[in-house]
C-alpha cells in the first residue's frame, strides 16, 4: 500500500484523488521506488515487447506526471493522460512484436 506524502489537507485530497485513479487501472502496479528517501514519488512500469519498459513517474501531491524521457505534465488530468498514452503505446508495441513475415517455400 502506498503511503502518500502530503503537507496539508489540500494535498491529502489530491492524493486521495490519485489513489482513486490508480484503482481504475487494476493491471498496473503503482509503487514507491524509494519510500524512505522520496515518499512523494510514485512509479509504474509497463512491460513492452522491445525489452525497454515504459516507466511512468508521478508526484500525486503536485498533480504532476511524467513518462520517462519526456517532459512532465501538470494538472487534474495529467496522470490519466500519461497512463492512457502509455497503455496505447504498450498495446501497439505488443501487437508489432506479434507480427511476423510470412515466408513462402520455393517451388
Amino acid at each position: 500500500m502506498i503511503q502518500y506524502f502530503f503537507r496539508d489537507a489540500y494535498e491529502n485530497e489530491i492524493c486521495d484523488e490519485f489513489d482513486a485513479l490508480t484503482r481504475q487501472y487494476p493491471n498496473i502496479h503503482f509503487f514507491q521506488p524509494s519510500p524512505d528517501k522520496a515518499p512523494w514519488h510514485v512509479q509504474a512500469v509497463l512491460d513492452a515487447a522491445d525489452g525497454e519498459p515504459i516507466v511512468l513517474n508521478f508526484w500525486p501531491h503536485k498533480r504532476k506526471a511524467q513518462r520517462q524521457g519526456e517532459h512532465s505534465k501538470e494538472g487534474d488530468s495529467a496522470a490519466r493522460e500519461i497512463i492512457d498514452e502509455a497503455i496505447a503505446d504498450q498495446r501497439e508495441l505488443l501487437a508489432d512484436s506479434r507480427a511476423f513475415d510470412v515466408i513462402e517455400a520455393a517451388e
